[in-house]
């Protein structure tokens, strides 16, 4: 009886990694108080977001700094590409690495309108993010500034 109940468990342990590994990124919306970072960077939400104080991505001025919630947990990742346009300590195309490597994030915006004081819109983008073969493709807005 034991036997069968230690290999059920097992069992059901192994459909879970499965289903996790062969499973699409789940990327959720996160609130400030649940992030390290803040201050200067770019913040980037869904444009269909009906709270605006609801965020997919922000990135900060320091190294290492960009943050988001995936697969239910805030993930800090490491910048290891970008090109483009340079914004207050951004690029318009980005890439990201999460710390064990197995999470990649792919950031590219559109550049709005500067605001009043040291700021930037985002009028149009995407974070794609890639686990294990699968891939999200996310539209975003958002700003960037001091």
């Amino acid at each position: 009886m034991k036997k069968i109940a230690v290999i059920s468990l097992f069992t059901s342990f192994l459909i879970a990694q499965s289903a996790q590994a062969t499973s699409i990124p789940k990327v959720e919306e996160f609130k400030f108080a649940q992030i390290t970072g803040h201050g200067c960077g770019m913040t980037l939400w869904k444009p269909s977001s009906t709270n605006k104080n609801r965020y997919i991505l922000f990135n900060g001025l320091t190294n290492n700094s960009m943050e988001m919630l995936v697969n239910g947990k805030i993930t800090k990742f490491k910048r290891i590409k970008s090109t483009g346009t340079a914004f207050y300590g951004q690029k318009t195309f980005q890439t990201f690495q999460s710390p064990n490597g197995k999470i990649i994030v792919d950031v590219a915006v559109k550049l709005g309108a500067k605001g009043e004081i040291e700021t930037v819109a985002i009028k149009e983008g995407t974070v794609t993010v890639q686990q294990n073969g699968k891939k999200v493709k996310i539209p975003v807005v958002g700003d960037a500034g001091c």
